[in-house]
């Protein structure tokens, strides 16, 4: 539900997306996050939020906005448990 407590007409699902395996990146970590997939009317196109510091700003922001980028038809993913700098 959003912000407001309307649900989001999304598939959620909870991913890990594991580091590339090339030993020219030995620096890339792991992340984990919330992809949001718009049940219809999807236009294709993702949305990509990297929350820096500090924490708790992810869940704020699908609060406030996943229901209109689903609504418009992106798809949205948030990072979790990894900061940005």
């Amino acid at each position: 539900k959003d912000f407001d407590g309307q649900p989001i007409d999304a598939e959620v699902f909870w991913l890990k997306v594991t580091h590339p395996d090339d030993p020219a990146l030995p620096d890339i970590p792991d992340v984990e996050g919330k992809l949001y997939v718009p049940r219809s009317g999807g236009n294709d196109e993702l949305i990509l939020f990297t929350p820096g510091l500090p924490g708790g700003n992810a869940g704020r922001f699908e609060q406030r906005y996943a229901k209109s980028f689903v609504d418009d038809g992106y798809s949205f993913f948030t990072i979790r448990h990894k900061i940005t700098i």
